[in-house]
């Protein structure tokens, strides 16, 4: 996942603003819908600022919370997770949901 090798730096893939948007907003309505409702009281860039941390956290609590899944399964998820947070830190975002 992620972008294309471009000399030492990784291409990011594109997402648009819209994209991320509307990612974070299928996930709170999914997930938290009263936090989706809070959200739409906060000032636009507040509550999309807000929201990149909300998808950020609640997928990486997903990770961690998953009941059927044993220790190994969970370090190897959070091994992935530490590779996204690095590629993002590069500029190279794996989804709609990290960029």
């Amino acid at each position: 996942p992620g972008g294309e090798r471009v000399g030492a730096r990784v291409a990011a893939p594109s997402y648009s603003t819209q994209d991320t948007h509307s990612a974070v907003e299928r996930m709170m309505k999914e997930y938290d819908p009263a936090l989706l409702w809070a959200s739409r009281l906060l000032p636009l860039q507040t509550a999309q600022d807000a929201g990149a941390l909300y998808a950020w956290c609640r997928r990486l609590d997903q990770i961690v919370d998953t009941p059927d899944s044993d220790d190994a399964k969970k370090r190897a998820a959070l091994d992935e997770w530490k590779v996204r947070l690095d590629m993002l830190w590069k500029g190279a975002p794996t989804d709609a949901l990290d960029a």
